[in-house]
């Protein structure tokens, strides 16, 4: 009962800041904003398929979010250490794995309603201007989205509970959601080319299918494993032939980053000098 006190008051707090709402009209003008481009002025008009809509917002969603994720939860702990408010949370009956996971679910519910409000809005504009609007493939899109928020709100979490300087706390989050979005390539060409050297592999050559352990490293990136499952949602699955880019697989690597972080968080905050 003590974490879900902690999440309400959490929820409560940044709602009343006006996060929320700031949150849901971001979301609502970038969603919106990419389906009218889409459908009005790419398709002239036109009615277009759904599915080709949602594959190409795929990117764009996986840069926004975890930047929105990370802004949302890097605070969540560390701030109310400088501020001197968590020592008074934890004088109540609150442990600190109540304040762990507390701020963990006030803040992914944060990203929820964010998410949800955001696709209200642009839910409509796309069922109004596409073709063989897909209910299941829509609310499976919308849940895989949250749950994609949810794991960088887990991620900038993790970072908050173990540093006491904000500033820490937001360059070690930042710095992590930049390898995941811009430099995972970069971490897979020297994974490569050590490999190589290793004799482990040979040098791929253009069109050739990778080796398992090259798919599942690479698929470890929570961005990538998004983008697996809406593309198997929206008809437009890998062509390489692999368990490790299977729906099924991306949604456990989702989950797998939200159980790490948030254990590795209640694991350190548990043995933080305060």
């Amino acid at each position: 009962m003590s974490t879900l006190t902690v999440a309400k008051k959490d929820f409560q707090d940044a709602a009343r800041s006006r996060l929320l709402a700031g949150l849901i009209v971001v979301f609502a003008l970038f969603q919106t904003g990419i389906i009218y481009w889409m459908t009005q002025v790419t398709a002239g008009g036109e009615s277009i398929e759904m599915a080709s809509v949602l594959d190409l917002m795929i990117i764009p969603t996986y840069i926004l979010l975890p930047i929105i994720g990370t802004m949302i939860g890097y605070k969540s702990i560390v701030g109310e250490r400088n501020s001197g408010s968590l020592k008074f949370l934890l004088g109540l009956p609150h442990s600190r794995r109540d304040v762990v996971l507390g701020k963990f679910l006030g803040r992914g519910l944060l990203v929820t309603v964010a998410v949800l409000g955001g696709f209200i809005v642009g839910g409509g504009l796309l069922f109004a201007s596409t073709s063989s609007f897909d209910p299941a493939v829509f609310v499976g899109y919308v849940l895989t989205t949250i749950l994609l928020g949810v794991t960088f709100v887990a991620v900038a979490v993790a970072f908050s509970s173990v540093t006491k300087s904000t500033s820490i706390a937001t360059s070690g989050a930042i710095a992590l959601v930049m390898v995941f979005l811009f430099l995972w390539n970069v971490v897979m060409m020297i994974a490569s080319e050590l490999a190589i050297r290793a004799n482990l592999m040979d040098r791929l050559q253009p069109g050739e299918i990778p080796p398992d352990w090259y798919l599942f490293l690479q698929n470890l990136n929570p961005t990538n494993a998004y983008a697996n499952v809406i593309a198997s949602l929206v008809g437009n699955s890998s062509a390489i032939d692999s368990v490790f880019t299977e729906d099924w697989f991306g949604l456990l690597v989702l989950g797998g980053w939200i159980v790490v972080m948030v254990g590795l968080a209640l694991i350190r905050f548990e043995r933080v000098d305060l």
